[in-house]
């Protein structure tokens, strides 16, 4: 986990280290008067928002089914897609046919991912097979990568066969999958109001410069993943930082796939802030 600097009384915002955030961090105040900002992959992130060491982050979403009354979701902006969103992938040397039920090595850094990847496999791709985490299987017949590391795997071209779990959801639904949204935690409402304030325009006026940004956010990228042969521009155009009605009804689809798999004991009214 990075820190961007450490302040008493700032907003503490936590934000996920991976590449796909750069067009958003980019655009984003360094740590000072306003912002106290914590790095780490969605899992970290999720448990800092969880125990309460950040008061706003971009959480896994399936963080919000779990404790709904704990938060409040900033309205119009996170991390979406509508088909294929090029890091988080399932991928394996044999066609699932010969899986025969075999175990799938799943990675710590991503709870959403993993129950997705759980919705997806018996639902569209008709598929049984059990989930074990990353290190504790020793011949998975596929692994699930996600972030930087999917991307890098899927540019080495040692996998015969690559899915895309934005597609295939997009595909079974018609609709696009929220991967991430920004949650404010209930308390930081009540006491930083007017800072949440602040950080929902500043938000929200950084998805709408993405576009602008986006020749700087894959040479930024680019640099960061030591020039990996991928193409930005379009993996950034694949993402959706701003979100809309078709993107909630998405994430509706997915708390219910969620509550028939009894990962979830309700579908909760979604919490929009500013109301």
């Amino acid at each position: 986990m990075e820190s961007r600097g450490r302040f008493e009384g700032k907003l503490r915002v936590g934000l996920i280290s991976f590449v796909n955030m750069m067009p958003i961090s980019l655009s984003l105040p360094s740590s000072g008067e306003m912002w106290e900002i914590l790095e780490g992959p969605p899992s970290t992130v999720n448990q800092l928002l969880r125990s309460g060491r950040v008061d706003l982050a971009i959480a896994s979403s399936i963080e919000y089914f779990r404790d709904p009354d704990s938060y409040w979701i900033l309205r119009g902006v996170g991390l979406g897609a509508q088909g294929r969103v090029g890091s988080v992938l399932l991928m394996s040397q044999l066609p699932m046919e010969h899986w025969n039920r075999g175990p799938i090595e799943c990675p710590r850094e991503s709870e959403t991912s993993v129950a997705l990847l759980q919705i997806l496999l018996p639902n569209y791709w008709g598929i049984r097979a059990s989930l074990g985490e990353e290190g504790r299987e020793r011949n998975p017949v596929a692994r699930l990568r996600i972030g930087d590391r999917a991307l890098e795997e899927a540019s080495s071209g040692r996998w015969k066969f690559v899915w895309d779990l934005g597609e295939a959801w997009s595909r079974w639904t018609g609709l696009p999958f929220v991967f991430a949204l920004w949650l404010a935690r209930k308390e930081a409402l009540e006491k930083k109001a007017d800072l949440l304030m602040e950080a929902q325009r500043v938000l929200a006026q950084a998805a709408e410069r993405v576009p602008e940004r986006l020749e700087l956010s894959a040479e930024k990228a680019a640099k960061k993943m030591e020039s990996s042969p991928v193409d930005f521009i379009q993996y950034f155009r694949n993402l959706h930082y701003s979100l809309g009605e078709a993107h909630w009804k998405g994430f509706l689809r997915f708390a219910s796939e969620l509550l028939a798999q009894g990962a979830i004991s309700h579908v909760p009214p979604l919490r929009f802030w500013p109301p």
